[in-house]
């Protein structure tokens, strides 16, 4: 009885940590209303530069004052006002992804 506790207690605590990993990857949407994507990950005409470049990145569009989420679990680094961006949120994930929520009406961390 007792080695199928410490078996059960190993297997919870390794579907705890990966739950976690899972939780933190930015896998969903970050806008519950009706929102559309803008401009889609690749190869795109930079709407500030007006040449061809990689695109990072999803853009979503969503009516002003759409409450924002996060897409997944991870640190804030970075809220501020952005002359390119406007208001800009920065949140860094697990194994390196990288969140930017920009041009938000207004910055609520």
């Amino acid at each position: 009885m007792k080695h199928n506790n410490i078996y059960l207690n190993k297997l919870s605590s390794h579907w705890n940590s990966h739950i976690a990993w899972l939780e933190a990857k930015p896998a969903g949407y970050p806008i519950k209303e009706r929102i559309s994507i803008s401009s889609g990950f690749g190869k795109r005409l930079d709407p500030f530069k007006n040449s061809w470049s990689e695109h990072l990145g999803i853009d979503f569009q969503a009516p002003i004052g759409a409450t924002i989420i996060a897409a997944g679990d991870g640190v804030v680094t970075k809220a501020v006002r952005d002359p390119v961006y406007g208001n800009l949120l920065v949140i860094d994930h697990v194994d390196q992804y990288q969140s930017r929520y920009a041009h938000a009406s207004e910055l609520l961390v």
